[in-house]
């Protein structure tokens, strides 16, 4: 990592904020083997238009625990040593490439029962520090065609996130390890890509394959960071909740894949509307929507309603806030003054960049106070610009004909229709969306007079 061109970028940003191996007792972790660099290129690499890593602008601590020339509880120790150490220093997250089973003395091997997230040194150290509150990733094993084809400690902790591994395909890589652990945990937790998964060469940095869930595991851990970063607010816990809901097997974990493939983007929503606060209340007159989510400029929330007389929802207006990515207040009036009383009903649609559209909230108001104490006549044509209905509101003293003609640039009528309208407020709801983008002019004709004329936008 010091030398690579992989890993430029965290050098010159100087992204390492420290090292230490915890095996030879010395800052340097750079000479003693190729696995810990090709784990980190997962997550750091950032070679523009060639290979960049899930979370490439993260900051490191890089701790050697494990002693490739022989096996020894004293490794599990060094976990121990190297988790209380990042927890001193404030770190939020572990990548965990390693895991035991078998020792170069038996005496000290693990039973399958001993898989229980309670036996081992490594899964223990491995609980206390998510009870610390750090979140933990930990890779499931690579023993899936072994005799031992069980998933190794400490994935078998019952509060990380342990890894297995599948191709880009999403098929489970043959040499992942097998769960559930011994008491009954869903085991792995979730998969990422660790078969022909992209690392960097030992000699040039470029991109290689890779074959392990040592590499589905920081796969997964760098992919954790943004969606955390996003959302501080969560607990490791719940960071660790969201991936596996978003899953593509989450209704029915299996002891491959456990609970599937994180769908990131699905996650991002669901921390979204998690963190979602909002109310409704209707003061003179006029419906008050409040509410406050986390948005930033490429998102906006349209607010639409539906009379209790509609079949429908219409569009009112949209908000943005174009702060950075934070949680934001919203307010919206929605003025009650010619509107029938009754139940009326308004939903929140949230548009994230131009991929991802869901519905925030449905809230309901029950209007009761008639507020339509006319003293005048009033036209009103909105929304404009348009998309999909364009509403009418008429609000007139005495009962009248009504007549309503839309034409387009050149003059040629391409809506028509006429009516009664009674003394009072009446919305005449008309579908837009079989008519052309562009420029109209809408005309509105009271007992055959012309009252009002405007140029609307169909976008």
């Amino acid at each position: 990592y010091q030398s690579l061109p992989t890993f430029d970028s965290i050098r010159n940003n100087n992204q390492v904020l420290g090292t230490w191996d915890f095996v030879a007792n010395e800052t340097s972790v750079d000479e003693d083997n190729s696995h810990g660099m090709q784990c980190l290129s997962t997550i750091a690499a950032n070679i523009p238009g060639v290979f960049v890593g899930t979370a490439p602008k993260t900051a490191f601590y890089l701790y050697r625990t494990e002693d490739v020339s022989s096996e020894y509880p004293i490794e599990e120790q060094n976990l121990a040593a190297a988790a209380e150490r990042a927890d001193s220093l404030g770190v939020d997250i572990c990548s965990v490439s390693l895991g035991y089973y078998d020792f170069s003395n038996p005496v000290f091997d693990y039973s399958y029962n001993d898989m229980n997230g309670n036996t081992s040194i490594s899964a223990r150290a491995a609980d206390h520090a998510a009870r610390k509150g750090m979140l933990m990733v930990v890779a499931a094993g690579n023993e899936g065609n072994n005799s031992w084809h069980y998933l190794i400690t400490p994935s078998d902790a019952d509060s990380i996130l342990s890894v297995g591994a599948v191709d880009t395909t999403g098929s489970v890589a043959s040499f992942s390890s097998y769960g559930p652990s011994s008491d009954g945990q869903v085991k792995p937790a979730v998969a990422a890509v660790g078969s022909f998964s992209i690392i960097a060469n030992t000699g040039t940095g470029l991109p290689a394959y890779g074959f392990g869930t040592s590499f589905a595991c920081p796969n997964m851990a760098g992919i954790s960071s943004c969606l955390w970063q996003a959302f501080p607010e969560i607990s490791n816990m719940g960071i660790i909740q969201a991936l596996q809901s978003s899953s593509n097997n989450f209704a029915n974990p299996n002891d491959r894949v456990g609970h599937g493939i994180p769908d990131a983007k699905k996650a991002f929503v669901m921390l979204q509307k998690q963190l979602y606060n909002g109310q409704t209340n209707i003061s003179d007159c006029k419906a008050v929507i409040q509410f406050s989510v986390k948005t930033d400029p490429a998102m906006n929330i349209v607010v639409e309603r539906k009379l209790q007389s509609e079949t429908t929802y219409s569009v009112l207006t949209t908000l943005q806030d174009n702060s950075v990515f934070g949680n934001h207040n919203f307010n919206y009036e929605d003025d009650l003054s010619f509107v029938s009383t009754g139940s009326i009903k308004y939903r929140l649609t949230m548009n994230i960049a131009s991929d991802t559209t869901y519905y925030l909230d449905s809230l309901t108001v029950n209007h009761t106070q008639i507020c339509n104490n006319i003293t005048e006549n009033n036209i009103k044509i909105s929304p404009n610009p348009v998309n999909e209905n364009l509403n009418i509101s008429i609000t007139w003293l005495t009962a009248a004909n009504v007549r309503i003609v839309i034409q387009n640039a050149l003059g040629q009528k391409v809506y028509a229709d006429n009516f009664d309208q009674p003394a009072g407020t009446q919305v005449k709801k008309i579908n837009m969306n079989r008519m052309s983008k562009g420029v109209y002019f809408v005309s509105v004709y009271m007992d055959n007079k012309k009252v009002i004329t405007r140029k609307i936008v169909r976008e």
